[in-house]
């Protein structure tokens, strides 16, 4: 049935990303320093050692597993209708799979989902740009926004 090929296809990324713990895959330079997780106290050390123990990827409940499906489908379940007539009218399978992983990746997050453009190329880019652009040269656009101009 063609009518729920998002759902499945969307389905099949939430289970092939399921376990993956990707600690590289935040970026600070678009959201700043990532937020810390809590930090128990130093007395409380085996508790921090059966937690990190216990956060492998590899060491995940079910429930876990069940919580994470829940929230991906609880994500998508307002939008599933529009969702299915997008996937449908997308020219391609790159972009309906580009379409996937991005919603994945808005479900399950940056832990969870990497996304095709986010490789170390694509960071060595982003930073060799940064070392050569210059703040100070910019393009008045003539109108304000508020009580500030714009500048490209």
């Amino acid at each position: 049935m063609k009518g729920n090929a998002f759902f499945k296809a969307f389905t099949a990324e939430v289970c092939n990303n399921l376990f993956n713990d990707w600690s590289d895959n935040y970026d600070e330079l678009c959201f700043g320093p990532e937020p810390k997780k809590r930090v128990l106290s130093k007395d409380g050390w085996l508790k921090r050692w059966i937690r990190s123990w216990l956060d492998q990827p590899s060491h995940q409940n079910g429930a876990e597993v069940v919580a994470i499906f829940r929230t991906a489908f609880d994500f998508i379940a307002p939008y599933l209708e529009r969702l299915e007539r997008l996937y449908a009218r997308l020219a391609d399978e790159q972009s309906q799979s580009l379409l996937i992983k991005l919603m994945a990746f808005r479900a399950l997050g940056h832990r969870k989902v990497k996304l095709p453009c986010n490789t170390p190329e694509n960071r060595q880019g982003v930073v060799r740009y940064e070392a050569v652009s210059s703040k100070s040269d910019c393009i008045e656009a003539g109108f304000q926004i508020g009580n500030s101009s714009v500048s490209i």
